[in-house]
């Protein structure tokens, strides 16, 4: 990774572990590469790398546990960044209740004209497409239909894979070495449809929240597309920020 040279090369490093928390890539619990393989990848000392641990320590972001590593920490009580690339799995962590979902439907699709648009792929190219209800405790709070592109996905098996209590994007990174860089999201206020009443055991009409979301690789691939509605009263953008 190419560091910029005007901003202090701990700083870069440290915001880097912040946007690979909130994404995802590293899950609270999961352990960060060691100073070694962190100063080889920055191409810096590794008292620099030292520097940018001990700051996020610090916060409490990370934990080091004496002849086993350093760890996300179990429990991050909010949300750190500044976008919701992490998804729900991230954004209600810090949440009382347990977070879980319910598949209703994977399935191989062809692109229509808007996906295809939005993931700049050749309309009629085969997605795969997730569609899950997201609930805390037993209060549905989202309707999520991710649809990602199939030639970067095909060797997973969504079908037998854990969708149910674990993350999507874990199971990208675990199964597929799929890491996300970056969200393009758009957000409006919308009316509860039947349907999405129905999931929400909420009126018809009562306003919800819809967000729209592009999310691109490391690589700069636009590999997922998502339509998303959430609860009013169970949503929200909830940004932590950290200054470095």
């Amino acid at each position: 990774m190419e560091l910029k040279n005007e901003i202090p090369k701990y700083i870069v490093i440290k915001q880097d572990i912040l946007e690979k928390i909130a994404s995802g890539v590293y899950a609270c619990g999961d352990s960060i590469p060691n100073q070694l393989e962190l100063s080889q990848k920055y191409n810096v000392s590794r008292v620099t790398v030292r520097e940018a641990v001990n700051e996020l320590k610090a916060r409490g972001i990370l934990i080091s546990i004496k002849g086993k590593g350093t760890f996300v920490a179990d429990k991050i009580d909010s949300y750190y960044g500044t976008n919701r690339l992490g998804g729900l799995s991230q954004n209600k962590s810090g949440e009382k209740g347990e977070l879980h979902s319910k598949v209703l439907s994977i399935e191989v699709v062809a692109a229509g004209r808007g996906i295809a648009q939005s993931l700049k792929i050749r309309e009629g190219e085969s997605l795969i497409k997730i569609h899950r209800l997201r609930y805390l405790d037993e209060v549905c709070i989202a309707s999520e239909e991710s649809y990602l592109q199939y030639q970067y996905v095909n060797a997973i098996d969504f079908w037998n894979a854990d969708l149910e209590h674990g993350s999507l994007y874990s199971l990208l990174r675990d199964q597929a070495d799929i890491e996300f860089k970056c969200a393009e999201e758009e957000i409006h206020p919308v009316l509860a449809n039947d349907l999405l009443a129905g999931y929400f055991d909420i009126e018809y009409l009562t306003p919800i929240l819809y967000v729209k979301r592009v999310t691109i690789t490391d690589d700069g691939i636009p590999l997922e597309y998502c339509d998303n509605y959430e609860r009013g009263d169970a949503a929200g953008i909830r940004i932590r920020t950290i200054s470095i």
